[in-house]
C-alpha cells in the first residue's frame, strides 16, 4: 500500500496526527528528564535508573490502566472482570492473562543481545525514546569497543538518553534526530557491522513503504530486529478492513465510537486490528518484508506473533532478519 492509497484527506489526518504525537512524547519525556538528571547526579547507576524507570512505568492502576480503559468505547473483561490488585491485564504467547508486575521487553533483549557478537561494532535503535530499551541491552553485553546510537524524532528523548548513559561512563553513545518518512543513515556509514531493532517504533507510520528498509540495506548490517504491534497483518481478510477504515474518515470514526473490545483469546487479533485502525498504526511491516524475502533481498530468523502485550490491545510479534549478501557487499548501496 503506498501512502496515497490512505487517500488524500486520510493521509493528512494521519501525517498531522503522528506529528501531535512526536510532540506528545516530547513534553511527556521531559519529566523523564527531569528524573534522570536528579537521579543521575545522586550517583544512580545506569542498572538502578533502568529499574527505577520500569518502576514508575509499572505501578499498579488497575486490571485495565486508566489511561487505556478511557479510550476504549467499549471494554469487556469477561473472565477477567475483578480481578484483585495487583493484578493486570496483558498478552503472553498469543494469549489474554491476568499478571502481578507489568510485563517488560527483557525476553526481547535477551534475544537481541545474543545476536550481538565480539565484532558488532554499532547498536542502533529507530524510534529510540528514552533509550530504555538501549540501556538493557547495554546491560546485557560486555564491554567491547562498540557504539550505541540512539536515533530519535523527539528532543527531550534525545536528551534523556544521553542523561541515562551518563550513568555509564564506559558506554559509547551517539544520538541522532531521525524520521523514518526520510530515513538519513549517514551516520551509520562508517560501521563495519551492525546490529538494527525497533520497539514499537514503525507502529507510529501508517505506511512506512520501502525507504527506510533499503536505506538500511545500503549500510553494513548484520541483524535487524523489529518488536512492532503487527501480528494482525498476517490475516489478509482483517488486514484488509484495516486498509478499508484507513481510506475513509466515517469508517474511522464509526470504527472509534462502536468496537467492543472483548477480553477473549478468540478475539485477541481482532482487537489488536481494531486499536492499530482506531490510532493510525502501521499496515505495511509484515507485507513488506514478505516482498523482501521473495525477492531474496533477506532472510527471516524469527518470527513470533502477538508474543507479549503490556497494553493488551497491542500486542507485540517479534521478527528478526538478516540481509543476503552479494559479494560481501551490502545489499542497496547507499
Amino acid at each position: 500500500m503506498a501512502m496515497t492509497d490512505a487517500g488524500p484527506g486520510m493521509r493528512s489526518l494521519f501525517l498531522k496526527e503522528r506529528a501531535e504525537r512526536v510532540a506528545a512524547y516530547d513534553r511527556r519525556w521531559s519529566t523523564f528528564v527531569e528524573a534522570f538528571a536528579s537521579c543521575a547526579a545522586r550517583g544512580a547507576s545506569l542498572a538502578q535508573l533502568v529499574d527505577r524507570y520500569d518502576a514508575v512505568t509499572g505501578e499498579y492502576d488497575g486490571v485495565v490502566p486508566s489511561w487505556l480503559a478511557g479510550q476504549l468505547p467499549q471494554l469487556d473483561l469477561g473472565r477477567f472482570a475483578g480481578e484483585p490488585p495487583p493484578q493486570r491485564l496483558a498478552v503472553m504467547n498469543g494469549r489474554y492473562v491476568a499478571v502481578p508486575t507489568a510485563p517488560t521487553v527483557d525476553a526481547f533483549c535477551d534475544v537481541i543481545a545474543g545476536a550481538i557478537d565480539p565484532g558488532v561494532d554499532c547498536v542502533v535503535e529507530f524510534g529510540s525514546g528514552l533509550g530504555i530499551n538501549l540501556a538493557r541491552l547495554r546491560l546485557r553485553l560486555p564491554d567491547a569497543p562498540r557504539t550505541f546510537v540512539a536515533c530519535e524524532p523527539t528532543d527531550e528523548g534525545r536528551r534523556a538518553t544521553e542523561l541515562l548513559f551518563s550513568a555509564d561512563p564506559q558506554s559509547r553513545l551517539e544520538t541522532h534526530a531521525f524520521d523514518y518518512a526520510a530515513a538519513d543513515l549517514g551516520a551509520l556509514r562508517r560501521f563495519r557491522k551492525i546490529v538494527a531493532f525497533t520497539v514499537h517504533s514503525i507502529e507510529q507510520m501508517p505506511v512506512l513503504g520501502e525507504t527506510f528498509h533499503r536505506a538500511l540495506l545500503g549500510t553494513n548490517l548484520h541483524r535487524c530486529f523489529h518488536v512492532e504491534p503487527v501480528g494482525w497483518q498476517r490475516f489478509t481478510n482483517i488486514a484488509a478492513a484495516v486498509l478499508e477504515v484507513h481510506r475513509d474518515a466515517r469508517a474511522l470514526m464509526q470504527l472509534n465510537q462502536t468496537y467492543r473490545f472483548v477480553v477473549e483469546d478468540e478475539r485477541l487479533v481482532s482487537n489488536a486490528a481494531a486499536w492499530s485502525g482506531c490510532c493510525g498504526y502501521n499496515t505495511d511491516l509484515l507485507p513488506l518484508i514478505a516482498r523482501e524475502v521473495e525477492a531474496g533481498e533477506i532472510r527471516l530468523t524469527n518470527v513470533a506473533y502477538d508474543v507479549l502485550g503490556r497494553n493488551p490491545f497491542n500486542p507485540s510479534t517479534f521478527v528478526a532478519w538478516s540481509p543476503v549478501r552479494r559479494d560481501g557487499a551490502p545489499l542497496r548501496p547507499s
